[in-house]
């Protein structure tokens, strides 16, 4: 049976946003062809999920490094607080090639002691114009140099990835962008991996117009506040719903204002 390692920089279940629903569908696809999968995840936030153990012949959940300490450093935050010495002593144990999740989970794609290993980087997304981008959005001053900073580290620390045999990006405009930023590597579009293998809209309208995103996010928040000040109003008396994780105070007191917006927090489906 062939194996195959999966660094993953969170813990893929539920695959409730968009980064957790591509690792976990992928893993679910893999696991119906027959791959033996090797899975290795980031305990914070998220609790430990044995319903990965259905898929998974083994699930190992490593710490991440947050705080002050763990941003002192060149790499990026997000790589730094993951770098796990136990992780790459478990790759070690045989041959398998390996699956890196993110450039969050790249701390040892050129690791010396795995020369010779095929290697794959997925990348979620270009990471130095999305911290870019939220830190544009940002309004505390404090995250906003954070996110700048991010953005300038991850810049920084993406020619690591050329160390992979294969770069997977998620977007044709993703793909246009990582050969330029690659030049040597190989790079392929493979789109995200999700739940549905069929389309079943129907013809016609719907009664309801729909914002789906995680809520969490600066970028996003401002996306729907925009919606909710400039663009919802003028829809009425359609119904308007806004969905996703961890919307915001502020977001919840205006979509409140309007009765026909709805903002439905943390759907599960």
């Amino acid at each position: 049976m062939n194996t195959l390692h999966v660094i993953a920089l969170n813990i893929p279940y539920p695959p409730n946003y968009g980064g957790v629903i591509d690792i976990y569908y992928k893993l679910l696809a893999l696991h119906r062809l027959g791959v033996r999968l090797i899975l290795h995840c980031y305990e914070y936030e998220r609790p430990r999920a044995p319903e990965l153990e259905r898929i998974c012949a083994e699930v190992h959940y490593y710490p991440r490094r947050t705080g002050l300490l763990a941003n002192l450093t060149l790499e990026p935050y997000n790589v730094a607080g993951r770098r796990n010495e136990l992780l790459v002593q478990r790759l070690l144990q045989d041959d398998a090639p390996i699956l890196f999740e993110g450039l969050h989970t790249c701390f040892c794609i050129d690791d010396p002691r795995l020369v010779g290993r095929v290697k794959v980087f997925r990348s979620c997304n270009i990471e130095h114009d999305y911290y870019r981008a939220i830190g544009q959005a940002e309004r505390h001053p404090l995250r906003r140099l954070f996110y700048r900073l991010e953005a300038w580290r991850f810049r920084r620390y993406l020619p690591h990835a050329a160390a992979a045999d294969l770069v997977a990006a998620v977007s044709t405009t993703d793909t246009d962008a990582l050969r330029r930023l690659l030049p040597a590597s190989r790079v392929a579009f493979i789109p995200c991996f999700h739940a549905h293998d069929s389309v079943s809209t129907v013809p016609g309208r719907s009664d309801f117009i729909l914002y789906h995103a995680k809520l969490s996010v600066k970028e996003n928040e401002q996306a729907a506040l925009y919606l909710v000040r400039h663009v919802f109003p003028r829809l009425a008396p359609a119904r308007c719903i806004i969905a996703g994780m961890d919307p915001t105070p502020t977001l919840l007191r205006e979509a409140a204002c309007q009765a026909h917006i709805t903002v439905e927090a943390n759907p599960t489906s």
